[in-house]
C-alpha cells in the first residue's frame, strides 16, 4: 500500500487498526452480512 497503491475499503464488525502498511481509504463497520448485501445492491 502506498500513495499510488490500490484503494482499500475495510469491511468489518470493528474499525480497522490503521498502521503504516494498512490504511483503508474508507470503512464499513457493522454487521458483515447486511453490509455486504447493501454494497452488492449498490454496486
Amino acid at each position: 500500500m502506498g500513495p499510488k497503491g490500490p484503494k482499500v475499503i475495510h469491511v468489518g464488525y470493528t474499525p480497522a487498526h490503521v498502521e503504516q502498511v494498512f490504511f483503508p481509504h474508507a470503512e464499513v463497520v457493522g454487521d458483515l452480512g447486511l453490509s455486504l448485501a447493501r454494497l452488492a445492491r449498490a454496486g
